[in-house]
């Protein structure tokens, strides 16, 4: 009863959102908190559906907002939605630096708290490797979380046994890292590597001949 007094309306689904100052030590503590407060009521009035609201609260360094979605919403939808919304909450605020997560689908109110930490631990995977996006969605981060979880010493065999050939090239390694992180775009690779398309796809053809490996095979891509 008092979440639907918040505008809770249980045929929608909900994902967690936290949005994270990440220079808060630099902001004025009153300025932060008009422009937490600032996001807070922009995403709240730019996410809600017609008859299901978004349930947001502020804390600290974070806004935590519950963003309705209908179950006929596809995931695609959601995240132009989602990511729309971020990028026009990060022009009102030009104060403040934002991390922005999201958590996991919650189809009832008892699951609030899964979504919850999902977008937590997709919050310490990308701070882990060091990852900017506009939103970093639960679902694309799923098995970095799985992966941190083994245990570091068979994490580090399997990686000698993988990626031996290479682990002392830096150049090499941070090429096919970027190259998996981004998706195998080959554009924004060659631009987060800060080199060009063609000594980029050189590095890949290099990679693959010393790993023995072909990187259009998603098996080998995973591994």
């Amino acid at each position: 009863t008092m979440a639907r007094a918040y505008g809770f309306n249980p045929d929608y689904g909900y994902r967690c959102m936290i949005a994270t100052i990440r220079n808060p030590e630099t902001i004025d503590p009153v300025l932060r908190e008009m422009e937490s407060d600032s996001v807070r009521s922009f995403l709240t009035k730019a996410l809600s559906a017609k008859d299901a609201k978004v349930l947001s609260y502020v804390s600290e360094r974070h806004v935590v907002a519950f963003i309705p979605s209908d179950p006929a919403e596809t995931i695609e939808a959601m995240r132009r939605r989602v990511t729309s919304a971020v990028i026009d909450m990060r022009r009102i605020s030009t104060s403040l630096k934002w991390q922005v997560v999201v958590g996991s689908w919650a189809s009832v109110l008892g699951r609030f708290h899964d979504s919850y930490l999902g977008a937590l631990q997709t919050q310490e995977v990308i701070e882990k490797l060091n990852v900017h996006e506009k939103v970093s969605f639960y679902d694309d981060w799923y098995m970095h979380m799985l992966l941190f979880k083994e245990p570091r010493a068979q994490l580090r065999e399997h990686m000698r046994h993988t990626l031996g050939p290479i682990l002392d090239v830096p150049d090499l390694l941070e090429t096919l890292a970027n190259y998996l992180v981004f998706g195998e775009n080959l554009k924004v690779t060659a631009e987060k590597t800060f080199i060009h398309v063609n000594m980029l796809k050189y590095r890949l053809k290099r990679i693959q001949e010393l790993l023995g490996v072909d990187l259009k095979d998603p098996k080998a891509r995973f591994r």
